[in-house]
């Protein structure tokens, strides 16, 4: 589940997002892919890809985390919310990237606060680990 080795096996256990890009540096054990010729993700791997490689990211909707349009950190992305669904224990959102790519994340609903926090066009940060990251 962590740490699928093909897409098939990413997609039949648990839901996963799938982003395309091609490597465009390798860094300190870290890579960045730039996804649609203009979103830069930090990836954690000890793979050696060279640049230039198309390969395919999976992150998980409960690895990511969602924040405010101020909010700055490595590895956080600018969107807009697409889609906002109340599912109980948590609220799952779709966020627009970039035009070609969106994601599915889950966040928690902690607080009454909590869920009605983002609404569908609000401008958003999205947020996920370099580590929490697989590539193939």
């Amino acid at each position: 589940y962590e740490y699928p080795k093909t897409r098939f096996v990413a997609d039949f256990i648990g839901d996963s997002n799938f982003l395309s890009g091609q490597v465009v540096e390798k860094q300190n054990g870290q890579i960045i892919v730039l996804v649609d010729q203009q979103l830069p993700v930090l990836v954690a791997t000890a793979e050696d890809m060279p640049a230039g490689k198309v390969v395919t990211l999976v992150l998980r909707p409960e690895k990511a985390a969602i924040y405010p349009a101020s909010y700055d950190d490595e590895n956080s992305w600018p969107g807009i919310v697409e889609e906002a669904i109340y599912i109980g224990t948590d609220t799952r959102y779709t966020v627009r990237l970039t035009a070609k790519s969106s994601i599915a994340l889950r966040r928690q609903n902690l607080h009454r606060d909590d869920l009605q926090r983002y609404q569908v066009g609000d401008s958003v940060r999205v947020v996920v680990p370099p580590e929490s990251i697989c590539i193939f």
